[in-house]
């Protein structure tokens, strides 16, 4: 479909069966930026901003590098007995990343000085041919991550793999969408946030995620 010069920055257009929306000047899907009514698949709308999904995501045995040049086992760095979340970046991104990334860094600091239970952080590259360990590690500094909190890359096929057990994979790396994923313990499923949660939202629902 050839969309060229039917959109304006800041408005909605209806396509059908489409809804397309501008942010920060990446097109949006219907299913990205609409909230889901509640059902028995545990689907519901969290707010005009986000969407929140209940999925099961079976993770790959791939091995992927961290910002310090270590290997690393995705499965089992996201299998340890603490809260996980996930997103994708990568550090040339102008528009989406900065936002996933300066709510992760909210988040981190919001619950270390609350003394809350600080997750495991997982930021994967989807530009790992340009993303080395180096640049991730500059890109960790600039928010300042803490070191728990892990910056990945590695071979294209494994990330390919992560992007699509995730169902995160979009193609080119610009159709990237704005989504982070949450799961409280191990052998849970993972709650999918895709849109733009505000720092407090993401707070609310890492809370919601581990309760007992």
């Amino acid at each position: 479909m050839n969309l060229k010069g039917r959109f304006f920055i800041g408005c909605k257009v209806l396509v059908l069966p489409f809804v397309l929306q501008f942010v920060g000047g990446h097109i949006l899907l219907a299913e990205d930026v609409l909230p889901v009514k509640a059902s028995s698949a545990a689907v519901r709308s969290a707010s005009a901003e986000y969407t929140k999904r209940v999925q099961a995501h079976q993770v790959p045995a791939v091995k992927l590098i961290d910002q310090f040049g270590r290997q690393m086992d995705l499965r089992e760095l996201m299998s340890e007995d603490r809260p996980v979340m996930v997103n994708f970046i990568f550090t040339s991104c102008p528009t989406i990343c900065p936002v996933l990334t300066s709510s992760f860094a909210s988040v981190q600091k919001s619950l270390d000085s609350s003394g809350a239970m600080r997750p495991r952080m997982i930021s994967i590259s989807i530009d790992p041919a340009f993303d080395t360990p180096g640049r991730l590690l500059d890109y960790s500094r600039r928010y300042g991550a803490t070191d728990d909190w892990y910056f990945l890359t590695g071979h294209q096929e494994d990330v390919l793999r992560v992007l699509q057990a995730f169902d995160a994979y979009r193609g080119e790396k610009m159709n990237h969408t704005p989504v982070m994923f949450l799961r409280g313990r191990p052998g849970q499923s993972w709650v999918r946030l895709t849109g733009y949660p505000t720092v407090a939202e993401l707070i609310s629902e890492y809370h919601e995620s581990i309760k007992p």
